[in-house]
């Protein structure tokens, strides 16, 4: 046998590396063109959530924007990240607090799984949703999308349905991440995830806080990541007492996770409260 020189194994190793490059070549170009597969598009119950579901935009002024979701007459959730380091948040014309969890607020190194926070106001202002705050969700599962894009600017919110995507492995906790429409979803962080229960009403269920891709030689998939929190957090996410950043005295939580929109069977309109205009033509129907 012959004697493998030092010049045959350069070239032996310049052989490896043009075949690792090549394949790595190939496989960039196979994901490249692989193609976008979107989730069906539930039509019907898209509908449905869009006349039920209320959203609020958020205008920062630095030029940040994002959504938020009322959970009781004083108190939204939106994502911590949208809030940041900001002392108010104007929302719907009205200034809001950051309250106990403003920590996440303004840790840019948070876990993704804490980037929720609540804000609050003084007085009792908004309609809610009702919420679910138990809910068990398993890969396929249907949940709707609700937010602001295009700089909060729009006069409604976008709704699109995703489909639950399987966890991963190291996955724990309140950490979702849904499959849904290939496009640009900036604004959606802070905006309400939803599902419709037997009832026919929507329930709200988590938190929308961000986007990922997913990609495959076979496919590319967009996803959203959203949380869901526990019920004691959604019952402190609930609470009507406004506490301006300090502990109150007693918090009271809701007895319930019925919301005041729409009205449970003949229960009149509230029209003191706050509902965005894209709803009210639905709440003058009810009264």
């Amino acid at each position: 046998m012959p004697a493998v020189t030092q010049h045959s194994r350069i070239r032996l190793l310049a052989r490896q590396w043009a075949w690792a490059a090549t394949l790595s070549a190939a496989m960039t170009g196979v994901l490249g063109c692989a193609p976008v597969v979107d989730p069906i598009q539930d039509s019907a119950g898209i509908s449905r959530v869009r006349d039920q579901l209320i959203v609020l935009p958020i205008r920062n002024p630095d030029g940040t924007y994002g959504s938020c979701f009322p959970t009781s007459r004083r108190n939204l959730i939106t994502a911590a990240h949208i809030v940041d380091a900001q002392a108010t948040v104007d929302v719907a014309g009205h200034t809001t607090e950051p309250l106990s969890r403003k920590s996440y607020c303004m840790d840019p190194d948070r876990p993704r799984s804490e980037d929720w926070a609540i804000l609050g106001v003084a007085e009792n202002l908004w309609h809610c949703n009702d919420i679910e705050p138990e809910v068990a969700l398993s890969a396929g599962d249907t949940v709707y999308f609700g937010g602001y894009t295009n700089g909060a600017r729009a006069a409604a919110p976008g709704v699109f349905s995703g489909a639950v995507f399987p966890r991963r492995s190291g996955d724990a906790g309140p950490l979702y991440r849904a499959h849904v429409p290939w496009r640009d979803h900036s604004g959606i962080s802070g905006g309400p995830v939803a599902v419709i229960g037997a009832d026919g009403r929507v329930k709200v269920i988590g938190v929308a806080v961000g986007g990922a891709s997913y990609w495959s030689p076979l496919a590319r998939k967009q996803l959203c990541a959203f949380i869901v929190p526990t019920k004691q957090q959604w019952g402190r996410a609930c609470f009507d007492m406004f506490d301006s950043g300090h502990a109150p005295e007693k918090i009271v939580h809701r007895k319930s996770f019925d919301g005041t929109f729409p009205p449970l069977g003949a229960n009149p309109m509230d029209g003191d409260l706050f509902l965005p205009e894209y709803l009210r033509s639905q709440a003058t129907g009810r009264r």
